[in-house]
């Protein structure tokens, strides 16, 4: 459906309003953009010794990859993966199936219907939009035994935090320094911003109530038993 707006003259279409030459070029900037190109690394390049080169823009192919994080990656993933949904959809039939930009899922009651589309899918990727399924997150499981999905650990009443997530969040908190006190506020906040969309009120308590991280803030109890962020600044 076309964007326009309604004036006295009648009906405008965006692109007769716009100035499409520079909104093409401004596409072009942005979509082209090498972020390997003048970026600032945060840091000592030791910490990357050992990072799997799927993870790092810089062993990619040129004219390949966009940074996480950036706008872009989620809105030209979309874009760009509209055939798979439609594949998925349309042609596999597949009623339950979902994806948040390149983690997807199907359910049904079918496993070797599931096992099925393995193959399918992997040449649909290939063939069609020139991309690999990643067979080392591919699973199959019971859904009333809880699924890993974007970092949570998903059951029929409850949302937890999984394993993984928990253990970097940790290692992230324990070693950051309080030294900055309001750089230490935004961090904090934000951990707890993420904790609070799952069921995490123990993993809080152990976490955040700690002397150190007493000496810079409070905590009200009472907010953290709502499953809410739980940090008051003094």
């Amino acid at each position: 459906m076309a964007t326009h707006r309604i004036t006295e003259r009648g009906r405008e279409q965006w692109r007769d309003i716009l100035d499409m030459d520079f909104v093409e070029w401004l596409s072009g900037e942005i979509i082209m953009l090498n972020p390997k190109n003048s970026c600032h690394i945060v840091g000592s390049v030791r910490n990357w010794d050992g990072l799997d080169h799927s993870k790092s823009l810089f062993y990619t192919a040129d004219g390949c990859g966009l940074p996480i994080g950036n706008l872009t990656l989620q809105l030209l993933s979309n874009v760009y993966l509209n055939e798979f949904d439609q594949y998925m959809k349309r042609v596999l039939k597949c009623k339950h199936y979902g994806r948040n930009v390149v983690d997807s899922f199907v359910v049904s009651t079918d496993r070797e219907w599931l096992l099925s589309l393995v193959p399918k899918i992997r040449t649909f990727l290939k063939e069609v939009l020139g991309l690999d399924l990643h067979m080392g997150k591919l699973h199959i499981v019971d859904v009333s035994l809880g699924v890993e999905f974007l970092g949570a650990y998903v059951r029929k009443f409850r949302t937890y935090i999984s394993r993984a997530s928990i253990k970097r969040t940790v290692n992230n908190i324990i070693t950051m320094s309080i030294a900055d006190r309001w750089k230490a506020w935004r961090s904090i906040n934000s951990f707890l911003g993420m904790m609070a969309h799952y069921r995490s009120y123990f993993v809080r308590c152990r976490v955040f109530l700690r002397q150190r991280f007493l000496q810079i803030a409070s905590f009200d109890m009472n907010v953290v038993r709502m499953n809410k962020p739980i940090l008051l600044t003094i």
